[in-house]
């Protein structure tokens, strides 16, 4: 994961973000603490992203616990992956997560956000944008709909 962390930080630095990390941890106002893998800062706008670099190797309940602590300090982050396989695992397990929360419109009405990508998709785009996705979102007849950017050669972070 050092070298994914490594790699990753790199290239968000040379596209003009600040990246912090290990010393980025949040409190709520209940105690639970979280730890981001990297916290960054788009320089030009102020805004900030939550980024959990994951390489595959928990269980789907370990998981749920380590991004349920993330949501209680933090309502959107993403989750970076080496390859597509792993990618799918934690698609999988976010939506278990979802379905914890009472279902995707129960967990999109409480401002959860997770999204999750390969380091390849991060890197072979053009233009990145690590605001949250919560803009381009809409409720369109009670079911959530997110607006996929990928296809169109953009990644949201």
């Amino acid at each position: 994961m050092a070298k994914i962390l490594k790699c990753l930080k790199q290239y968000l630095k040379r596209q003009g973000f600040e990246c912090h990390s290990e010393e980025s941890a949040r409190t709520n106002t209940i105690g639970t603490k979280a730890i981001a893998d990297i916290i960054a800062f788009n320089v030009k706008d102020g805004k900030k992203r939550w980024i959990e670099v994951e390489e595959g190797n928990y269980s789907t309940e370990d998981y749920i616990y380590k991004f349920k602590k993330v949501l209680d300090v933090e309502r959107s982050f993403a989750v970076i992956v080496p390859t597509i396989k792993i990618q799918q695992h934690i698609k999988d397990v976010v939506g278990e997560l979802k379905r914890e929360y009472g279902g995707v419109d129960a967990f999109a009405k409480l401002g959860y956000e997770i999204d999750v990508c390969t380091l390849r998709e991060v890197k072979s785009n053009t233009k990145h944008n690590l605001s949250s996705r919560r803009s381009r979102k809409r409720i369109i007849d009670n079911r959530y709909v997110k607006t996929c950017l990928l296809r169109k050669k953009q990644i949201v972070i």
